[in-house]
C-alpha cells in the first residue's frame, strides 16, 4: 500500500517524481522492505512521472499500472 507523498524514482531509466500513494513496496518474496529511501516499488494504477515533487511540475511519461519503478530518494510532500 503506498504512503502520500512524491517519491523520487527510476523507471526505465528515466528518473522523476511518482505519488506515493499508486506505489506499492514489497518484493516478490513476499516479504515487505517497508518505505526507505531504495527498494523497488509497483504502480497500482497508471501513474505521471513528474519533473518535480508536486502535481505543479510537468509529466516526463506516464507509466502503466504493475510497471516497476527504483525508489531513489525520500518522500517530499
Amino acid at each position: 500500500m503506498g504512503r502520500a507523498g512524491f517519491y523520487k524514482v527510476s523507471y526505465n531509466g528515466e528518473l522523476g517524481y511518482a505519488y506515493g500513494d499508486y506505489l506499492s513496496v514489497g518484493g516478490g518474496n513476499g516479504e515487505d522492505p517497508g518505505w526507505g529511501n531504495s527498494g523497488t516499488a509497483y504502480t497500482t494504477s497508471t501513474l505521471n512521472l513528474r519533473t518535480g515533487p508536486s502535481t505543479g511540475y510537468g509529466i516526463n511519461l506516464v507509466m502503466p499500472a504493475g510497471a516497476q519503478v527504483q525508489l531513489t530518494g525520500a518522500a517530499d510532500s
